[in-house]
């Protein structure tokens, strides 16, 4: 137990000092890169904070077969891609693509910008409306880097990047510049020198800070599991009393199943229910996959609601009820209203289940739909 201590401080401390590396080498970078991603201040704090602590969780498997540099950008772009996927999913934001993005500079008018802060406005509202792959493309490029680097962080062959890097150069030209520019306007070749000294705040989070964070996503994950669980415990107390004490053979067979049903969804939720980790060298392809492929897992999970989570109740709940009905009979000898009553309601709450589940899963089919075309657009 103690050489397994050892080592795992060994490997907490080496996590701690590659995320202070990357932190103070990096830091002022991830915030220009949230600034791409995000326009609203508030948020983009948010953003940020999710970045460093994505970036801090990625570096317990860091193996180094790939740059520092590489992997700082991929982890960053990963956790601004989900954020802008979640964003999407909330309200409907319209993105296009670089070469969409060029058609439209040729289209409307140019409006130049007199000074480096209006050339920065225009820039940043450019880069925010891109589709998320594309903004990967144009922040790497400001931040100075090649075909072959960005091709290594987004995932891409250094073909598309440069036909990418191509648009974009167009793009800055015709927007940003013209043949008789004036000369306090900035010329396209200076655009990475705007961008990289814009005025940043401070970015950077203590590995402490990091590490209060992590808990506290913990504890949602631990405190949603927790309800689901207890409302499990809730059925298996209140039926077990049933079968307890209820002398009625029907109501207590009915008990049983209503319990083993309860355990057996409790144990379905757990194995099947569960969100997966988006793994940390994702470009930006397999990123995309991985959030259509959550997507259509909860799809399919809703779908199949009457299989795995509503069905297994019907038998249990129906010997109940029947069971319920021959402990009425003395008192109500021929009497089948309460239980056509109890039958209706219980048929009620599972129809109203299952369309509400239904609705959702038209709902995440939208967006897996939208994932598709965010995927085919790039």
């Amino acid at each position: 137990m103690y050489g397994q201590t050892v080592v795992q401080k060994e490997r907490i401390l080496a996590q701690d000092k590659l995320y202070e590396e990357a932190a103070s080498g990096f830091g002022t970078a991830l915030g220009r890169l949230a600034r791409a991603y995000e326009a609203d201040p508030d948020k983009r704090r948010d953003l940020i904070q999710e970045i460093h602590l994505a970036l801090w969780r990625s570096f317990e498997k860091f193996d180094g077969r790939c740059s520092l540099r590489t992997w700082v950008y991929r982890v960053a772009h990963n956790a601004a891609t989900t954020h802008v996927i979640t964003q999407r999913r909330a309200k409907a934001l319209s993105m296009v693509s670089l070469e969409e993005a060029e058609k439209l500079s040729d289209k409307n008018e140019r409006k130049l910008a007199s000074d480096e802060r209006q050339t920065l406005d225009r820039l940043l509202a450019l880069i925010q409306m891109l589709k998320p792959l594309d903004r990967q493309v144009i922040v790497s490029y400001l931040e100075g880097m090649d075909a072959a680097s960005i091709g290594e962080i987004t995932g891409i062959s250094a073909g598309n990047v440069a036909t990418k890097i191509h648009r974009i150069k167009n793009i800055l030209a015709r927007g940003f510049t013209k043949e008789d520019a004036m000369t306090n306007e900035v010329p396209p070749n200076d655009m990475r020198n705007v961008w990289q000294n814009q005025p940043m705040e401070s970015t950077r989070m203590s590995v402490e800070e990091l590490r209060h964070k992590a808990g506290k996503f913990q504890k949602r994950i631990q405190l949603r599991n927790l309800r689901e669980y207890i409302a499990v415990l809730f059925v298996v107390v209140g039926f077990g009393f049933y079968l307890k004490w209820f002398p009625s053979v029907a109501m207590r067979v009915g008990s049983g199943l209503t319990i083993a049903a309860a355990l057996y969804v409790a144990y379905q939720l757990h194995r099947i229910g569960s969100a997966e980790t988006l793994p940390e060298d994702c470009g930006f392809e397999c990123c995309i996959d991985f959030h259509r492929r959550e997507l259509e897992r909860q799809r399919d999970l809703l779908r199949r609601i009457w299989w795995w989570y509503l069905g297994p109740f019907v038998p249990g709940m129906l010997v109940f009820l029947v069971g319920l009905q021959v402990a009425r009979e003395p008192r109500f000898p021929h009497h089948g209203i309460p239980f056509v009553v109890d039958l209706a309601f219980c048929a009620l709450v599972f129809v109203l289940i299952g369309r509400l589940n239904q609705r959702t899963a038209h709902r995440l089919q939208r967006q897996i739909d939208d994932l598709h075309a965010m995927a085919k657009g790039q």
